[in-house]
């Protein structure tokens, strides 16, 4: 918020002991207006809904770019207005939904109860599915979580429910829908564990984070773009995306980097269940991590290299393979998804894409 004008009278005289004496002498200076801080433009929309049943509080989340998400608001209204619980009134019971044409249910992983996809199979959308145990009335647990949700969005927190859209599923079950634009904090985003978020979560901190308050290496990228890949450029969370096309099968590739400060978002375990998450494949355990790895160097670093195929007999059979490696306090994400016959057709592109790769310090 801009600030007034301020005047401010500085007194430069002196009283002098001599005779009568002088009167002061007053001189009277514009101090100028401050400038206004700039927020970083958002670059991303939380679209999410909140439904307290029970002692439990179920959320479904998704986070895109707004050119991303704008041409499936429709779809997210209607699934959020499907949703509905069992009807014999356990107040733990899972509530189901109906999917829009199109969309993707994957089964849930760790802290998820499910994943839903939507948009373009070789670069989907999501919308997550969690609960939190509610130990405290519905309002607060709904303003606590927007606050966490904030948070996440690079926002400040609010002591309001004013973000919230009440809204009622068609059987009648509150509904409090939120839509925040910001720009994602990934340091602030680590899977749910099935409890109350802490303290800190609930009452981020009063000033939101400048736009590079997530530490990144002042660097610049450097490759060779392997032929029939298109370069993209960079988005508003990768720093180069590429897309590659054979007939009608598509595949993304995108190079992202996140504090490594951020456990959950540095291990790997825990990131490659996430992938295996996003092809519907069940979680594995760290012994079974250690036999998918692959050491690999990328940028002069030491790599792991994973290959996550998804199920052969689906109709539209996907695959990820992702490279990550940690240098300078970033943890860094080379990761291809889409078609799997077309993603594992570009394991020598892949390779040499990776053998190019070089991280310039500015």
């Amino acid at each position: 918020m801009a600030r007034p004008v301020f005047f401010c009278a500085l007194v430069v005289g002196s009283l002098l002991a001599v005779g009568c004496g002088r009167q002061e002498e007053i001189a009277v200076y514009q101090v100028p207006k401050p400038k206004a801080i700039e927020q970083p433009a958002p670059t991303h929309r939380l679209l999410g809904a909140i439904l307290p049943h029970g002692d439990q509080l179920w959320f479904f989340k998704t986070i895109a770019s707004e050119e991303s998400v704008k041409p499936h608001l429709g779809d997210i209204t209607a699934l959020i207005t499907s949703i509905r619980f069992a009807a014999d009134g356990k107040p733990d019971g899972k509530p189901s939904w109906t999917l829009p044409k199109d969309w993707r249910e994957l089964p849930g992983d760790g802290a998820r109860t499910a994943t839903l996809q939507f948009g373009s199979p070789a670069a989907p959308l999501e919308m997550t599915v969690t609960k939190l145990a509610k130990n405290e009335d519905d309002d607060k647990a709904i303003l606590a979580n927007i606050n966490r949700w904030r948070r996440q969005m690079s926002l400040a927190p609010t002591n309001t429910l004013s973000d919230v859209h009440e809204q009622k599923t068609a059987e009648g079950q509150r509904v409090a829908i939120v839509t925040l634009a910001g720009r994602p904090n990934a340091a602030a985003m680590p899977p749910m564990a099935g409890r109350t978020p802490p303290a800190s979560a609930q009452n981020p901190p009063a000033t939101p984070p400048a736009e590079h308050a997530v530490a990144q290496p002042p660097v610049k990228l450097k490759y060779t773009v392997p032929a029939g890949w298109k370069d993209q450029g960079a988005g508003a969370v990768q720093k180069a995306q590429f897309a590659v096309e054979a007939g009608d099968k598509r595949a993304a590739i995108g190079i992202t980097s996140f504090p490594a400060s951020a456990q959950l978002i540095a291990d790997p375990l825990e990131n490659v269940n996430r992938w295996r998450g996003q092809l519907g494949l069940a979680p594995v355990n760290a012994e079974t991590l250690a036999k998918l790895e692959k050491p690999i160097k990328v940028a002069g670093y030491d790599a792991k290299y994973f290959e996550i195929l998804g199920d052969a007999k689906a109709p539209t059979p996907r695959a990820i393979l992702v490279a990550m490696f940690t240098a300078d306090g970033e943890v860094w994400f080379v990761k291809w998804v889409g078609d799997a016959a077309l993603v594992e057709g570009q394991r020598s592109a892949m390779s040499s894409f990776l053998g190019s790769l070089q991280l310039v310090k500015e």
